[in-house]
């Protein structure tokens, strides 16, 4: 089967035009290509139907199929072209509201700062700074009473670029900026970011994570889906010798540090005016700068000055 056949199939799913159908049961090629032949007299004769048994057949649009045999009609042989579900993932344009300075940084030279939550318990802003980023209480168990609750601190080896989902302009003056730009192109901008991380400052980039934030009462997060058995498959609970009160707290740490990505996107209601969304890069390295001012010129063209 050649790559034209091939992309011609893949062409057909993602941008159908026509209702179409494959016919099979054919004893060799020769043959779909003889009764193709007959049928259509296009280019394309035969898309794979099975990858694995490499059954193959003959594309037929629907307004040929009164060229059919009854014979090659029946559901043995015709059958509508399995056309896949195509699922996609919305990315929003997203706002960061700055200082008409640091603005014009960004889209003159293409400077940015990424901060950490260090930082952010610092921040000159009354009401921007967060004593409690990163802190979060994790409890997890099952329903039957099987519960452990542990407070973490995460994202110490993180950098965090902040953006709201609103293009509001009073909420920006509300935390002191007069300026701002828009993300049109997030995986672009993300990409950018990424290669300055790794390639100017030789961090080993381990993870990049994004999301709006939740707002929370408090910072609780609860995972009780998982049962007994389930935590023993990966090591969490065993009752064998050895384990403290029937936990592997190697495994548990491991765990709830995994869980505890959520502790960089759980924000107290106070913060909800803000709306939000968060790109994160989580590194190897321990004891990381509080901040990095990086030089991407390149992520400029995926946003636009909004003021």
């Amino acid at each position: 089967m050649s790559d034209k056949h091939t992309q011609y199939g893949m062409r057909k799913i993602v941008e159908p035009r026509h209702q179409l159908y494959i016919l099979t049961g054919f004893e060799d090629e020769a043959e779909i290509k003889l009764r193709h032949k007959a049928i259509d007299e296009s280019e394309i004769i035969c898309v794979p139907i099975d990858p694995v048994t490499n059954i193959i057949g003959i594309i037929v649009k629907e307004n040929h199929l009164n060229m059919l045999t009854d014979e090659e009609k029946s559901p043995d042989r015709l059958q509508k072209f399995p056309y896949p579900v195509i699922h996609t993932f919305y990315e929003p344009t997203i706002f960061r509201y700055m200082d008409t300075n640091f603005v014009d940084e960004f889209f003159n030279e293409g400077k940015l700062r990424l901060s950490s939550i260090r930082r952010f318990a610092k921040h000159d802003n009354d009401l921007m700074r967060d004593y409690l980023e990163g802190r979060l209480e994790i409890r997890v168990g099952d329903r039957h009473g099987l519960n452990v609750s542990m407070n973490v601190s995460y994202g110490h080896s993180a950098y965090i670029l902040c953006f709201s989902l609103l293009e509001n302009f009073d909420l920006g003056e509300s935390m002191g900026f007069n300026s701002g730009f828009r993300v049109n192109n997030m995986g672009g901008f993300i990409s950018e970011v990424s290669k300055a991380i790794k390639e100017v400052y030789k961090f080993d980039l381990f993870s990049v994570s994004k999301g709006p934030c939740v707002y929370v009462t408090d910072r609780i997060y609860e995972n009780r889906s998982r049962t007994i058995s389930s935590m023993k498959e990966i090591g969490i609970y065993d009752s064998s010798e050895g384990y403290e009160n029937g936990f592997n707290f190697d495994e548990m740490t491991a765990f709830v540090r995994d869980e505890g990505k959520h502790a960089l996107f759980y924000k107290l209601k106070s913060y909800a005016t803000e709306h939000e969304y968060r790109i994160i890069w989580e590194l190897h390295e321990e004891n990381v700068p509080e901040y990095i001012d990086i030089v991407i010129p390149n992520a400029v063209k995926y946003c636009e000055r909004i003021k």
